[in-house]
């Protein structure tokens, strides 16, 4: 893979002041995911609404500092079956969302003992510096879960150390 840096991103950055980033996943039974990723993943419901113009439920969840959107819209249809990882990428669109977790080895035993949907166990890709770990939802949406390493090329940088990424 190729990265190509313009300085562009640096121009964006301040003007944009963004702050977080979120995700909604459109689902045919919102009660059912909201309780599965309260339970699960312990993402507490923040805020619910309907929407009645469009024949919309919305749910949000909150946890771990994060915000998620779940969405049951009237009419809405399925999306193509995405392939297990390591051929999830093959669909276009967003293909998994991600947690960063300091123990992968954890949540992976969580998930047994859980008994969750697992899509794919523990893979590690040194060239990335990560090791992955991929759950489904009960709709078969993918949850990927992360935890950094050491990339080849931060060996003695302040990432390496424990710096920010």
């Amino acid at each position: 893979m190729t990265t190509h840096t313009t300085g562009h991103a640096a121009d964006v950055a301040t003007p944009l002041n963004i702050w977080a980033l979120s995700a909604c996943i459109s689902v045919d039974d919102l009660d059912a995911c909201t309780d599965w990723y309260a339970h699960y993943l312990g993402m507490e419901p923040a805020q619910s609404h309907t929407v009645p113009e469009i024949g919309a439920r919305i749910a949000y969840l909150e946890g771990h500092g994060l915000r998620l959107e779940l969405v049951e819209q009237y009419g809405a249809q399925r999306a193509p079956e995405r392939p297990d990882p390591p051929d999830h990428g093959t669909v276009q669109g967003l293909s998994q969302i991600t947690f960063y977790v300091t123990d992968l080895a954890a949540v992976r035993d969580y998930a047994r003992r859980e008994r969750l949907t697992v899509a794919m166990d523990v893979a590690t890709l040194p060239q990335l510096g990560v090791s992955a770990f991929f759950l489904r939802d009960p709709e078969g949406n993918l949850i990927e879960f992360i935890e950094l390493g050491e990339r080849p090329q931060d060996r003695g940088s302040t990432r390496a150390a424990g710096g920010a990424p």
